[in-house]
């Protein structure tokens, strides 16, 4: 096994009577609890059939953040990297190298992204790539087996970020990266790594086409993601007056939303396209039909950004300064990942055969300057 994966939700903690366990038990997919929320939307549009997905949760480039930089800005890489071990003393990387591990959020159900490979048995997927390309940067050879995997949902993402109690050094789990999410949440987060889009999934041979087509039927989010706000912009500027309301259901993980549509409680599954693409090669009755939501600009882009730990210190001026150090640290593993090839072998392992369904930020991609 190359890492240790813990789990750490109190309720499974709860219910199993221990204090750890081999693996996170949201690996697979299970019957769907009751939804977290139910919201109508009615329309306000034309009814064309598609949405302008202008909603101010998404990523739009156009429009700067509080800090006057673009959303996808983040502090350049260092020319060179230290070596593996060689950090600065009070830094956070020597903080973690010292610590022995690496802690890392992830989602574990949603491949190609993150899920387990049980034959291994270990995690595997294109963020797991992302981790461990970090992880290896800090230890050096045999860093992977330093990472501890924690089980994340998408709506616990900043709750383990900003509790300095959490032990999460940082998130790789399809984190999109927005202006909402570095000002309200306070949450840090890299350059960009992988560029994904939102889309629906559908029931194959349903007739759903258009997101006007979901008129009067349910469809299905997960709590906290990015995909809720466009999906009910989309949906106002889709709908005509007087068509039924469209409904959105949230489940706690992608995978519930999937197994809603499968017993029925759901119509559709509206999230990233990456992670659609994963629920479309696990079953073969569900599609994501072309041009299904359409949008002006990248307001449907989902930039994926790894999320990093604050640091909690009397002294904001230290905090900032580690804090940055840290962010170019992984910018600069990031880089390196896309200069040396590791970065496009990783696509061509786990996004590759998804190439019809998902929009990748580049097959060969450079670090952007600036």
């Amino acid at each position: 096994m190359s890492a240790l994966v813990v789990v750490v939700a109190a309720a499974v903690l709860g219910a199993c009577g221990t204090t750890g366990a081999r693996f996170p038990a949201e690996i697979e997919p299970r019957p769907a609890a009751t939804a977290t929320r139910t919201a109508d939307i009615t329309g306000t549009g034309t009814g064309t059939g598609t949405g302008t997905g202008t909603g101010s949760g998404g990523s739009g480039a156009a429009k700067p953040c509080a800090d006057g930089h673009p959303v996808r800005w983040s502090p350049a890489p260092p020319a060179s990297m230290p070596a593996p071990g060689v950090f600065r003393p009070g830094s956070i990387m020597d903080d973690i190298w010292r610590k022995g591990d690496l802690t890392v959020a992830i989602v574990t159900d949603a491949p190609p992204a993150g899920s387990m490979n049980w034959t291994e048995p270990t995690l595997e997927g294109f963020d797991v790539d992302i981790a461990g390309a970090i992880a290896t940067a800090l230890f050096g050879n045999g860093g992977k087996s330093k990472i501890r995997f924690r089980a994340v949902t998408t709506k616990d993402r900043a709750a383990l970020l900003t509790d300095p109690n959490s032990g999460v050094d940082i998130v790789v789990a399809t984190y999109t990266i927005t202006c909402e999410r570095k000002e309200k949440e306070n949450i840090l987060f890299s350059g960009v790594y992988f560029e994904s889009r939102f889309a629906l999934l559908v029931p194959a041979k349903a007739g759903f086409r258009t997101l006007r087509d979901f008129a009067g039927y349910t469809v299905c989010s997960t709590e906290g993601a990015t995909s809720v706000r466009k999906l009910e912009d989309a949906a106002r500027s889709a709908l005509a007056p007087g068509d039924p309301p469209l409904t959105i259901t949230l489940r706690p993980r992608a995978a519930d939303c999937l197994v809603a549509v499968q017993q029925g409680e759901a119509d559709g599954v509206a999230t990233d396209d990456i992670i659609l693409a994963g629920m479309k090669a696990r079953d073969q009755y569900v599609d994501i039909p072309p041009g299904g939501v359409t949008a002006a600009g990248d307001d449907l882009a989902e930039p994926y950004g790894v999320a990093l730990h604050r640091s909690h210190l009397d002294d904001r001026n230290a905090n900032k300064l580690r804090d940055e150090e840290f962010v170019r640290f992984v910018n600069g593993v990031l880089r390196d990942m896309m200069t040396s090839g590791a970065w496009t072998a990783s696509y061509q392992t786990w996004l590759k055969p998804t190439e019809e369904i998902v929009t990748p930020l580049a097959q060969n991609p450079a670090w952007p300057e600036g």
